[in-house]
Parts: structure tokens; sequence; C-alpha cells
């Protein structure tokens, strides 16, 4: 992308956070993405034996809006990894979480692990309590090690 198109983009933002029409942060991610031409990571949802897509699956049930946000929050973290707090963070080795703000004050995780160059959704959720629960935390747990084992399989 050339310096003008950039610059373009980064007035249209400008004008647009002036108008209160996106959130300061909402301008500064897309910001950010219209920077990188080409995406870092690969972005696929984590499949079962049996064939099923469940963070896909998990996605199909909530809104249109709340799915946009997810969506591009994930399209972030794609466009410019490695990424910290407040979008991403850590949970434990080879194992963190987009952090979205959804409508009606709500907040979702989807927790992912990274393979080689791509990033794999392993489980979705909207959270109930301050902290992850231990039956989230357990299944992304178990469907991380499923991605790892078939990694090694497969190659």
């Amino acid at each position: 992308m050339d310096s003008a198109h950039q610059m373009l983009i980064s007035l249209r933002l400008l004008k647009a956070y002036q108008r209160k029409h996106v959130s300061g942060i909402d301008c500064f991610k897309t910001w950010l993405i219209s920077m990188n031409d080409q995406p870092v990571l690969s972005v696929t949802f984590f499949r079962t034996d049996a064939g099923r897509l469940p963070v896909q699956q998990w996605l199909k049930r909530l809104n249109k809006a709340d799915r946009k946000v997810i969506g591009r929050d994930i399209h972030f973290v794609q466009f410019d990894w490695p990424l910290g707090m407040p979008l991403v963070r850590k949970i434990e080795t080879y194992l963190w979480e987009v952090r979205s703000r959804l409508s009606s004050g709500r907040i979702s995780r989807v927790l992912f692990t990274i393979r080689g160059k791509e990033m794999v959704l392993l489980h979705g959720f909207i959270k109930k309590s301050r902290r992850i629960s231990q039956a989230d935390l357990s299944l992304a747990r178990h469907r991380k090690n499923l991605c790892q084992s078939r990694r090694i399989v497969n190659e």
C-alpha cells in the first residue's frame, strides 16, 4: 500500500472519529489493520473428530452486531500478531484469548492457539464472571492438545 493511500485512510478515520461515528479504539484498530496488506496469520476453526466446528456454530448463534465485533477483533489479531492487552491476553503456553466487548455490556472471549502461521480458534463463550470458568479452560486445553497432537501426526 502506498503512502498516499495510507494518508487517505487516516484522514477518513480522523473525520469519522471527529463526527463520533466510530470510537477512538475502533479508529485506531482500523488504521493499524490498513497499514498491513498481508495477514500475519491464517485463521481456522477447530474441527472435532466428528467434523463439527464448535466456534463457528457458537458464532452463528450470536446476533449480527456481536459477530461483527468478534470478527473485527479476530481480524485485527490476524493482521497484527503478536499483540497484547487489552485485545489479547496470554492464558498459558500456546493458549491466548481474544477479548471483545459486545452489545449491552456483554463480554466475549475466543480462546485460540497458534500452529506455525495459523491461528486456530478453539473455544468461544460469553463471560459470566471475572475469571474464566474451569469448564471453559479445560475444554480449550483439551482442544489445544488435540491440535498439537494432530500437527505431529500430519507433519
